[in-house]
């Protein structure tokens, strides 16, 4: 589902002594199938931004559309149309066992059997790799991070939702969970129809699947575009640069130096082909 967001605005504390805007004018557009990383320091907004994309709080001004219709047009099923996955799952997880914690988006609707629920639960379990019938009946809180986050996202996966918005998902994984988060986020965009958010600080281990980079910087979108395109705008900011996936400036750097490098692709192996390559060919001489 394409999202647009259109001068959007937000401040805390409206109109009291202690008025904070979170976020100024954002506009931009996430076709469908798409996968967005929301880059930025702390304070940013990139957090408050990822909460209205959710409906969790209602912009000051501004509009935000899923696939052409305004978000506020879904009233409470918004929550079934976006997906949001805090930074800490367990904050999100409280039911006493794995599968009511995966169910739980579905106990309250009378529209599905205890037939439907399994086969949803079922569903959303096999897209995040975990075995239900291993762990359907442990605590949540027994699992390993890796575990409880993907826990946390097949509860929200269960309502096959047409947007899901991480937010700091890479906070407390190895590297085989996130190498598993990556995974998940294909699986989930496979078919083109569905989109992805993913907020972050540092996007360095999203770089494989991301489709698009917006960087925030003070409540402000200071750039938004392709990965390679924002790392070379943003490479000689001194104050973003430190905040830029090190991969994407890499490529970013080598290309403002006219050495020739993919066009798709950050992978730290092919990069070192490629200079091996030039290297070899003498095409550093000059």
């Amino acid at each position: 589902m394409e999202i647009l967001v259109e001068k959007l605005n937000y401040f805390y504390n409206r109109k009291t002594p202690f008025e904070h805007q979170a976020f100024e004018d954002i506009s931009f557009c996430v076709p469908s199938g798409k996968v967005l990383g929301v880059l930025g320091p702390i304070g940013s907004g990139k957090t408050t931004l990822a909460r209205a994309l959710n409906g969790l709080i209602q912009p000051t001004s501004g509009k935000i559309s899923i696939d052409g219709v305004d978000i506020k047009k879904f009233g409470p099923d918004l929550r079934k149309k976006v997906a949001l996955v805090f930074q800490q799952p367990e904050k999100q997880l409280f039911e006493e066992t794995v599968f009511a914690d995966i169910a739980f988006p579905l106990t309250s609707r009378y529209e599905f059997s205890e037939k439907d629920i399994d086969l949803r639960v079922r569903k959303a379990s096999a897209t995040v790799d975990l075995d239900i019938d291993l762990i359907r009946n442990r605590s949540p809180f027994d699992l390993s991070s890796g575990e409880k986050r993907r826990v946390a996202i097949a509860g929200a996966l269960v309502n096959d939702p047409s947007v899901l918005v991480l937010d700091e998902p890479a906070s407390d994984l190895d590297p085989p969970s996130l190498s598993m988060l990556n995974d998940i986020i294909r699986s989930f965009t496979r078919t083109g129809k569905h989109t992805v958010v993913i907020v972050s600080h540092d996007m360095d281990c999203f770089l494989p699947v991301l489709d698009l980079l917006l960087v925030m910087n003070h409540g402000k979108m200071i750039s938004f575009g392709s990965v390679r395109e924002v790392c070379y705008e943003l490479r000689e900011n001194p104050e973003l640069r430190i905040t830029l996936p090190s991969l994407g400036l890499l490529v970013a750097e080598l290309r403002a130096r006219n050495i020739p490098m993919p066009e798709e692709g950050f992978d730290l192996q092919m990069i070192k082909n490629r200079l091996t390559h030039l290297l070899r060919i003498g095409r550093f001489e000059t």
